[in-house]
């Protein structure tokens, strides 16, 4: 029963629980609202990143940088 709880709740959450205001691996040129530091892109202010590599962004997320969603 608590798994099933678990379960239905990570899939509630969706792809938000993936993006956090952290450091994300570099590919490429940095998305928009993040600068380059080394080899990761850090997002600026409260903006939310993660990598997606050539696939669609969830609804919410914009695509940038051919391999990021952001919000």
């Amino acid at each position: 029963m608590k798994m099933a709880l678990l379960i239905l709740f990570a899939l509630g959450i969706g792809q938000g629980a993936f993006a956090q205001s952290l450091p994300v691996a570099k590919y490429g040129q940095c998305p928009t609202g993040t600068y380059s530091s080394g080899g990761s892109c850090v997002p600026r202010g409260n903006v939310q990143v993660f990598v997606n590599g050539d696939g669609p962004c969830p609804a919410g997320w914009t695509r940038s940088a051919r391999y990021y969603c952001v919000r």
